[in-house]
């Protein structure tokens, strides 16, 4: 706590860039999505290629996870 009262203005200055970042790049991702969901929605050739873009994204995390998750699965009995 001592360190915070000591280094307040680099906290507050640190805070606000991140703020700035956060919130510029929310902003950027809320154009994309709206205009990928209005194309999406009025262009059906756009609809799959938004759906299997965004399937593929949700993806690739759960594939580089899953050997993560062997030890698991090999502590529980179960072979893979």
């Amino acid at each position: 706590m001592a360190w915070l009262v000591r280094n307040y203005d680099l906290v507050i200055a640190a805070t606000w860039e991140h703020l700035m970042l956060t919130i510029e790049t929310v902003i950027i991702a809320l154009v994309i999505s709206l205009a990928v969901g209005i194309l999406a929605a009025r262009h059906p050739l756009v609809y799959r290629l938004a759906v299997t873009t965004t399937g593929v994204f949700f993806t690739i995390p759960s594939l580089a996870l899953f050997p993560c998750s062997s030890p698991w699965w090999a502590w529980a009995g179960f072979r893979l």
